[in-house]
């Protein structure tokens, strides 16, 4: 086939291209070919969703990039109060086209292709037949498809960088359309031969569009007998003719492969609900719950460390404590190794063994007491038969408590010898051997 081969050069070697023209559905890929229906189609139903060919594999259809016939689609210009095209959804579009025009809202799915321009945004807005929609989505061949755009918008596209109407002709028709500041303001096919009639057809068009061939230029690419329609009524073309006669569907499958950097922001209809979905997308259901249980669980993990934390740092100020506490009762004694073992030194030297037992029941009797109730001990002092302890409690009530546990373990007094009220009562309490 004429200009078949160019299609090679231009795509990759995974993605597949369809176009169903109505009659004929064709595809290429780059390790396949070029292949296409010889049966052709001559039904008028809207709603016909071709069969897959024997030559083409189902796998390939996964993931493809198809096309769709524009003449076969509900197709409208619209103008919208709007700063941004970001606040348009199907929803407002459905309700102006219901409002405007009388439409089912709820028989079309609608893709769009729209821009903002001084006093809002305009474009167009497609629609293929929800039963259409329904039909690829029930079908084994057709719901994998990634892309499912309007061949006219891809095939006119490429020449929308000023103020013109676009042609864009081949062997089955024209696609025309026009462009104006930034917008499309319509878009239209008409298939057979071009005669006089026909092109009457093209200039009411493009004039009800908003073209003025006095101030826009014409753009595009036609055969010879197309511009000498456009000649004969002093219009001025700046485009270019067909070298070659050419298919519908080997132009669209051109426009595809030569233009894939664009085409990926190209109206489609494999949108919102429909959308298609890849690997990573069949999990998005699941995302928000992973993502909930993930900080519960850095959240348990956080307070886990935090409390751990806190447990390690208040060992630590309760072994400075006992530290100090030994320093400050025994100056003498340079290193702490065996605190019980080198008071009961220290009570030897001083030649008052026979007290030691005391000094080992007041300590334990402490230990006990503490393991009983919470509070902080900064000294320990033992001086010539009198034991004074000083620390910090959290209220009078609690200082009470610990004097009266003490006294229950010692079986003698302890006296409360002076408090200091603060954010905690520090305390000296004191008690003399019997």
């Amino acid at each position: 086939m004429a200009g078949a081969n160019n299609l090679a050069t231009l795509s990759d070697n995974t993605q597949t291209y369809l176009n169903w023209d109505g009659h004929r559905l064709a595809c290429y890929h780059a390790d396949h070919g070029l292949m296409c229906d010889d049966q052709e189609n001559t039904s008028t139903d809207a709603v016909l969703l071709p069969e897959r060919p024997e030559t083409l594999s189902g796998t390939l259809m996964h993931g493809a990039i198809a096309l769709w016939p524009l003449e076969s689609m509900l197709v409208r210009s619209l103008h919208l109060p709007l700063k941004s095209v970001a606040l348009l959804d199907a929803d407002i579009l459905q309700q102006e086209l219901a409002d405007r025009v009388g439409i089912d809202p709820e028989a079309w799915y609608l893709c769009w292709n729209f821009a903002v321009e001084t006093d809002g945004i305009r474009g167009l807005v497609f629609g293929i037949p929800e039963t259409l929609r329904q039909a690829m989505a029930d079908s084994s061949d057709w719901q994998h498809l990634m892309h499912l755009g309007v061949d006219g918008w891809h095939r006119l596209q490429p020449y929308a960088d000023a103020d013109l109407a676009i042609l864009e002709e081949d062997d089955d028709g024209l696609f025309f359309g026009v462009f104006l500041s930034g917008c499309w303001h319509g878009m239209r096919r008409i298939n057979g031969l071009m005669d006089a009639s026909v092109w009457s057809q093209v200039v009411a068009s493009l004039e009800s569009m908003g073209f003025d061939p006095t101030i826009h230029a014409l753009d595009g690419q036609i055969n010879t007998a197309t511009l000498a329609h456009i000649q004969a009524i002093d219009w001025s073309w700046q485009g270019s003719l067909l070298k070659e006669p050419i298919p519908r569907y080997h132009a669209n499958l051109r426009s595809l492969t030569e233009n894939n950097a664009w085409s990926r922001h190209a109206p489609n209809f494999r949108r919102g609900r429909w959308a298609a979905r890849g690997s990573w997308q069949s999990f998005r259901p699941c995302l928000r719950s992973v993502t909930l249980a993930g900080v519960l669980l850095a959240l348990l993990l956080f307070g886990q460390l935090a409390s751990i934390s806190n447990l390690q740092q208040q060992q630590d100020d309760a072994e400075s404590r006992i530290v100090a506490a030994f320093h400050q009762g025994l100056p003498d004694e340079g290193v702490m190794l065996d605190a019980l073992a080198q008071l009961r030194q220290a009570v030897e030297r001083q030649g008052k063994t026979a007290r030691t037992p005391y000094l080992l029941k007041d300590l334990q009797a402490i230990s006990k007491s503490y393991k009983k109730q919470a509070w902080r001990m900064k000294s320990l002092n033992l001086q010539r038969g009198k034991m004074q302890l000083t620390g910090e409690i959290a209220d009078v009530k609690g200082l009470n408590q610990l004097q009266h546990n003490l006294e229950k373990e010692m079986k003698h007094s302890v006296r409360i010898v002076d408090t200091n009220l603060g954010v905690q009562v520090s305390f000296r309490l004191a008690w003399t051997w019997q």
